[in-house]
């Protein structure tokens, strides 16, 4: 499981590099044939939580119910 920052991008571009990342990531994974799947939970902050720790379980509860769902997913959540 990883974490990146996107400081100072609002939704769109926000969406915008996600989708650059998922398209290079499946053509990596295509290319070399790879078994894997690749789910991602994107949590895009309008205002920020208490503490990074608030942030960070944010983030890993999405992680674990995009995974939940199913595999190759990817989930936006907003929190204002």
């Amino acid at each position: 499981m990883q974490f990146t920052l996107l400081i100072n991008s609002d939704e769109n571009q926000t969406k915008a590099a996600i989708t650059k990342v998922i398209k290079e990531v499946m053509n990596v994974i295509k290319k070399n044939k790879w078994p894997v799947s690749l789910s991602i939970g994107v949590m895009i902050f309008i205002k920020l939580p208490k503490s990074a720790g608030e942030a960070l379980k944010m983030a890993d509860d999405l992680m674990y119910e995009v995974k939940a769902k199913g595999k190759n997913n990817t989930y936006y959540k907003l929190y204002a």
